[in-house]
């Protein structure tokens, strides 16, 4: 499989909105990997309660936000990317810097974008999506936490092709 995720497994995504972000939820999704989108205006203390909750086995995101998931994640900078083994994320094996290059200029305890490239398996995402199935999870959205603490929202495949569908009608769109 691509860098140790298999389907089922949570890939947490900590960067903005915008193109890039649509497309690694997309290649996650294409391995059968649960996305978590996670909100770039957590602090430390909420990133880490959001990974550790999501179960995340690998985390997306760029250098930007280094500083505040070495203060998330004690042990992050002197570990080995991505073979992690933070005792408050047991789940998290790497964090991945999507803008560094790989010339060892990025942070440190963080996979290079190169690194987790390399670490792709040619077939895997073929194998996950022939295995594929409308009832698998697809996305989990947190909450807000505005009286509580945050809580995962776990998305399938039919319910976000029935969203689409009804976000559609709604908007009176059609195939033409």
């Amino acid at each position: 499989w691509a860098a140790g995720i298999r389907p089922g497994d949570a890939v947490g995504l900590l960067v903005p909105a915008g193109l890039d972000s649509v497309t690694w939820w997309l290649a996650a999704a294409r391995l059968g990997a649960v996305t978590v989108p996670v909100n770039i205006r957590l602090r430390a203390g909420e990133l880490a309660y959001q990974i550790e909750n999501a179960d995340v086995r690998l985390l997306l995101t760029t250098s930007a936000f280094a500083p505040q998931l070495t203060e998330a994640l004690p042990g992050l900078a002197d570990a080995e990317p991505g073979r992690l083994t933070l005792p408050g994320t047991p789940a998290l094996r790497g964090v991945v810097a999507l803008d560094d290059p790989g010339d060892g200029s990025g942070p440190r305890g963080f996979l290079s974008r190169a690194a987790l490239e390399a670490a792709a398996a040619p077939d895997a995402a073929d194998r996950a999506l022939a295995a594929a199935r409308p009832s698998d999870a697809i996305l989990n959205l947190y909450t807000s936490g505005t009286t509580s603490r945050p809580r995962g929202c776990v998305h399938d495949h039919t319910s976000l092709v029935a969203e689409g569908e009804a976000v559609a009608q709604r908007l009176g769109l059609g195939p033409d």
